[in-house]
C-alpha cells in the first residue's frame, strides 16, 4: 500500500514539476526525462503486477474448491517469497 501511495505522489509531482526545456521554449515536466522515467516506471510496473497477482489470488481463494486448495496455497507461498525479495531489493536501493 505504501508503494502505491509513494509512487502516486512521485509520478504526480514529476508530471507537474517543470525544469529546463528547449532553448527559447517553455520548461518541460521532469517526467519527460528518460532518466526520471527509468527510476519511476519499473517500480510502478512491479506495483501493478503485485496488485493484480494478489487480486487473482484473492479471487481464487474466495471461490475455492477442496481440489484447488493445494494449488492456491502454492501460489500464495510463491508470491509471498517473490514479493518479499522484490521489496528487499527495492528497499536496498533507497
Amino acid at each position: 500500500m505504501r508503494a502505491k501511495s509513494g509512487l502516486t505522489i512521485a509520478i504526480r509531482y514529476s508530471d507537474q514539476r517543470r525544469q529546463f526545456g528547449p532553448e527559447g521554449g517553455s520548461e518541460v515536466p521532469i517526467l519527460n526525462y528518460r532518466m526520471h522515467q527509468r527510476r519511476l516506471l519499473p517500480p510502478l510496473a512491479k506495483t501493478y503486477a503485485v496488485h493484480f497477482a494478489l487480486q487473482y489470488l484473492t479471487s481464487r481463494f474466495l471461490n475455492k474448491t477442496e481440489a484447488e486448495m493445494q494449488e492456491i496455497e502454492a501460489l500464495a507461498s510463491r508470491n509471498e517469497i517473490l514479493f518479499y525479495l522484490e521489496y528487499e531489493r527495492y528497499s536496498a536501493r533507497m
